[in-house]
């Protein structure tokens, strides 16, 4: 007859084993979370002939020199920048390719070991017209938070149509308030779901979004958001400093999923867009 001292030493050795595994491989996930990183280069807009920051968020120690690269046509680099508390900051003058292009931080010196997410950066022509849209709830039949899960969100279709017709005419600048973390995955079912070429500014209500971009680039020609959002929005606008600066822009709203709403949304940009005077 077995020692009930040994049955309860087994037991003990099996759980500190199976404890043993499961630290393992918790350390293990670490790794691999912290290997998989991005460097996510942020979403830019400026007009032609101004200076700008370009920001990424580097997972590289402070005072590590990154680079920047671009595509667009004849642009030269500035110099290698030190990080500092994970973000690279370059100051540079505007491509003067106008147009949409990408960019991205990288190391000055070897290979890249963590994944890269590219930014866009987007050179306005001096009196070229944009579009400002609150992306959360309009565009997607499930939230952010879903993007690459079991659950991850499908476009409604009339917001996919609107958005193409949309871009046709007009640069899309859109606020999210997805955290900064999801903007690879973003940019990633984006582009799986053939949506147009856009900047996106994450973390950041349309208010917020329209408060950094005015002063830099001007009003927009259409402002384009949830209905739900329209009285909160106004709300916030009564105490914005640049309240005066969007009184001949259209705020225009759609729901969820309103076909008529963006076709109205497209006629009206298309019929705005065709009365501008041409140089």
């Amino acid at each position: 007859m077995k020692n009930p001292t040994d049955k309860s030493a087994c037991w003990i050795r099996t759980l500190f084993t199976a404890w043993i595994l499961w630290f393992g491989f918790m350390i293990a996930l670490g790794f691999a979370a912290k290997s998989s990183r991005f460097w996510i280069a942020m979403d830019a807009v400026t007009r032609t002939g101004q200076n700008l920051i370009l920001e990424a968020n580097v997972p590289l120690p402070t005072g590590t020199s990154v680079r920047m690269a671009t595509t667009a046509p004849g642009f030269t680099p500035p110099p290698p920048v030190s990080v500092l508390d994970s973000i690279a900051q370059f100051s540079i003058s505007s491509p003067e390719s106008t147009g949409i292009h990408l960019w991205s931080a990288l190391p000055v010196e070897g290979s890249l070991n963590s994944s890269l997410s590219n930014g866009t950066l987007a050179v306005l022509e001096k009196d070229a017209h944009w579009v400002a849209i609150d992306i959360d709830e309009i565009i997607a039949q499930q939230p952010w938070r879903k993007l690459a899960t079991t659950t991850e969100p499908f476009p409604y279709a009339s917001a996919h149509f609107g958005m193409l017709e949309l871009a046709r005419t007009h640069l899309l600048i859109c606020s999210s308030r997805i955290p900064l973390r999801l903007m690879p995955k973003l940019r990633s079912w984006w582009d799986n779901q053939h949506m147009p070429v856009v900047v996106v500014a994450p973390e950041s209500s349309l208010t917020e979004m329209l408060e950094d971009l005015i002063p830099r680039i001007g009003p927009p020609r259409i402002i384009l958001m949830h209905s739900d959002q329209k009285d909160g929005f106004q709300k916030a606008l009564r105490t914005s400093s640049n309240s005066s600066d969007l009184t001949s822009a259209t705020v225009l709203t759609v729901g969820k999923n309103t076909p008529q709403l963006w076709e109205d949304c497209v006629t009206y940009a298309q019929k705005e867009d065709s009365s501008s005077p041409k140089d």
